[in-house]
């Protein structure tokens, strides 16, 4: 187990329903991203967010889990499972990727990314499988602190060359 909880949180996995509440948690890591990459992210309209959530949902290799305090919204977790067939130079691999991890800011360093973390950790530990990996925007220093609290180590650098 990855922690205590602290409140009455409750884990699920999303439902078509969901889209909503999914749309609203997404905004506050999207305004992250769009204040420290305008270049790279745009402004997103809500309903066209909803929509992607709702398509996001119905995925066979996506899942997502919602954390819930008395039945509101306050953070969730997507994950896309992957399959890797054997190369030359590395052997058949299944893992778990974060795609988003997002605790509504009132909600933060309360356990809800502990909880959320523990329920994929769950899911992934009953389908066999023993990766879990993200990645994260360098200049999100909170996210990568949690990520540190959570067990997560970093695995590798991506470097990126802007051509003008």
């Amino acid at each position: 187990m990855i922690g205590r909880r602290t409140m009455s949180l409750n884990v699920r996995l999303a439902r078509p329903g969901d889209e909503p509440a999914l749309s609203t948690l997404n905004a506050h890591l999207h305004q992250i991203n769009l204040a420290n990459r305008p270049k790279y992210f745009k402004q997103a309209l809500r309903d066209e967010v909803t929509d992607w959530f709702r398509a996001l949902i119905q995925e066979f290799s996506v899942r997502i889990w919602i954390a819930e305090e008395r039945d509101l919204g306050i953070g969730y977790a997507s994950v896309v499972l992957h399959e890797q067939a054997a190369t030359p130079f590395v052997g058949v691999r299944r893992w778990y990727e974060i795609d988003q991890l997002a605790v509504d800011p009132a909600w933060r360093r309360r356990g809800v990314a502990r909880a959320l973390t523990q329920a994929l950790v769950e899911s992934a530990v009953a389908s066999g499988i023993h990766d879990i990996e993200t990645t994260c925007w360098s200049f999100n220093q909170g996210a990568q602190a949690a990520l540190r609290r959570l067990g997560f180590t970093p695995k590798s650098l991506r470097f990126a060359l802007e051509v003008t």
